[in-house]
């Protein structure tokens, strides 16, 4: 499917949804498009656009908001701690940072989903190796990781926050 295959059987569903209850064919409006998981959030941004409804886009600062890498950067740039990092498409992009770096550290791919493929590595060698390994193998949304992360670990208590924001207004709807 292209992403206009994908907008005009949504236009084509509006409408049939409208003819099932006998109203015209414009009846519908499409105000928003939401992701119904994380393997969606990119189709869903692209989405959105073509559709012209309110959209977290795919342009600007939040082009690659799923990449955990670009988060903490976020959080940095926004004048707040974040965690000591480094990223890398090839081994030698973060050996440095993994050979000064104390450990335990955490290593994950850039663009997953949930705790896929993050590990605690408590040496060089086991840093090394996981770095390896999940370059070779598919993520949990599909596809192959093209970077790995790698990071201090944060010990202590960890809490989850899901957050959304609309137009200006945000507000916190769990904490776990």
């Amino acid at each position: 499917w292209s992403l206009d295959d994908l907008v005009r059987a949504v236009d084509q569903a509006k409408v049939r949804a409208a003819r099932k209850i006998g109203k015209p064919d414009d009846y519908y409006t499409i105000v928003g498009c939401i992701a119904g998981g994380e393997a969606g959030v990119d189709v869903a941004d692209s989405l959105s656009e073509q559709l012209g409804v309110l959209s977290n886009g795919t342009k600007g600062d939040f082009v690659n908001r799923r990449d955990k890498r670009v988060q903490q950067e976020l959080v940095r740039d926004a004048g707040l701690r974040a965690v000591r990092q480094a990223c890398g498409e090839t081994f030698e992009d973060v050996e440095e940072f993994l050979r000064s770096e104390q450990f335990p550290v955490v290593l994950k791919p850039t663009d997953s989903a949930g705790s896929d493929g993050v590990k605690l590595c408590h040496s060089f060698e086991q840093a090394k190796e996981h770095f390896h390994h999940l370059l070779t193998v598919e993520a949990v949304n599909g596809g192959y990781n093209t970077q790995v992360l790698c990071q201090e670990f944060l010990q202590g208590k960890e809490y989850v926050v899901d957050h959304v924001s609309r137009n200006g207004v945000h507000k916190t709807m769990m904490v776990w």
